[in-house]
């Protein structure tokens, strides 16, 4: 199990579980995030999903 949150400066944080890279986002500004089991999602600055993990 993983978690995920946005910090204050907009970059995505995730905790946890990494098996299959769901809680090592790629640099970015996010403003919206969401995980799953084996991946997670984040919508960034511009507006494009950026997923990682599995």
């Amino acid at each position: 199990m993983h978690s995920c949150a946005i910090a204050a400066g907009g970059e995505a944080v995730c905790w946890g579980a990494n098996f299959d890279g769901q809680a090592d986002p790629p640099d970015g500004t996010y403003t919206a995030i969401s995980i799953s089991e084996l991946h997670s999602c984040a919508i960034a600055a511009g507006g494009e999903v950026v997923c990682w993990g599995n």
